[in-house]
């Protein structure tokens, strides 16, 4: 049977070699595979380890790591983020990787067990017992029996995920946990708004607040390739400082702003992608002060938080082992 299996796996995929196979067979070449796809898993959990460690996503363009493992090695959201989840747990607890390999805790528990870690650190909160004791309580059972198990030692910690779904075309559910003092702000919003609104349900309330903060105090779009001007008492001092301040003007702000076109300016030197992120975007200085840069419109860029901090390890530390 044994050569049977292996004739199997050495076989084109195309080919229906399985509808020869006995039930036996089946059965134990299907447990194969099983152990084979765990194998596959626990090498993609580990490879994932090492690029977050050398920030590796960053310098291929990405803005985070869950961006990476989306786009470029096309997992779904939720699919990136169990496998994200459970590298992090076995980062911290080498126990973890064994008990996913033998099946015993799947990626979805152990990425549940993560998101629990570190809503008990955002929330300061300690935990009442061991890292090891709360991945064993997720082992051996479903989800929804791991997340009932985990609140009884953390019932103030362990949340339901946000979850999106597609409805239509146009429209998509989700599925949020909110605090009972937002629900009552959202009330109060409705009932002011009811002589526009009427009677507005949660999307509509929402998309009318986001509207509202997205529209409130925006720049003033500036053209990208306009002189910066500036009183001459500004003009004076800029002289005298030779533009090495570190501060940054509102005018100066605005043109790197359009120039970025609202994104991060990064581009990989591996992939050539640039990452064009909005999220976290700072400004930042492409020759560094320190290195006789200056604070001009012409040595400004805009780069999301990740890859800031990514230039600012490269360039004033060690590089990363490439």
């Amino acid at each position: 049977m044994g050569m049977v299996i292996a004739f199997i796996f050495g076989m084109n995929t195309k080919t229906n070699i399985l509808s020869v196979l006995s039930k036996i067979e089946l059965l134990s070449s299907l447990k194969l595979a099983v152990v084979r796809e765990r194998e596959a898993t626990s090498t993609v959990l580990e490879h994932l380890g090492e690029i977050e460690r050398r920030r590796l996503f960053a310098e291929a363009g990405y803005s985070s790591l869950h961006e990476f493992v989306v786009s470029e090695l096309k997992y779904s959201d939720a699919g990136a983020a169990r496998r994200i989840g459970a590298m992090r747990l076995s980062v911290q607890l080498p126990e973890v990787k064994h008990a996913i390999d033998s099946g015993s805790l799947t990626l979805s528990n152990a990425a549940l067990v993560q998101n629990v870690v570190k809503n008990a650190k955002k929330q300061k909160v300690v935990l009442p017992v061991p890292l090891l004791t709360l991945a064993q309580t997720a082992m051996n059972c479903s989800s929804r029996d791991a997340e009932r198990k985990l609140r009884t030692f953390l019932p103030d910690v362990v949340s339901t995920p946000d979850r999106v779904r597609a409805k239509d075309a146009d429209h998509s559910v989700m599925t949020v946990t909110v605090s009972n003092t937002l629900d009552e702000k959202l009330s109060k919003l409705r009932a002011r708004h009811a002589h526009k609104m009427g009677a507005a349900s949660l999307g509509e309330l929402l998309e009318f607040a986001v509207d509202a903060a997205l529209t409130e105090k925006q720049p003033r779009k500036v053209n990208a390739t306009a002189t910066v001007s500036a009183p001459a008492s500004e003009l004076q001092y800029r002289s005298e400082k030779k533009l090495t301040n570190r501060y940054i003007g509102v005018q100066l702000k605005r043109v790197a702003t359009a120039k970025a076109q609202g994104a991060c300016q990064f581009v990989s030197g591996i992939t050539g992608k640039r990452c064009n992120s909005s999220f976290a975007l700072e400004y930042d200085h492409k020759k560094p002060l320190s290195q006789g840069g200056s604070t001009s419109a012409e040595n400004l860029q805009l780069l999301c938080r990740t890859h800031n901090q990514w230039k600012g390890t490269k360039v004033l530390a060690p590089p990363f082992r490439v």
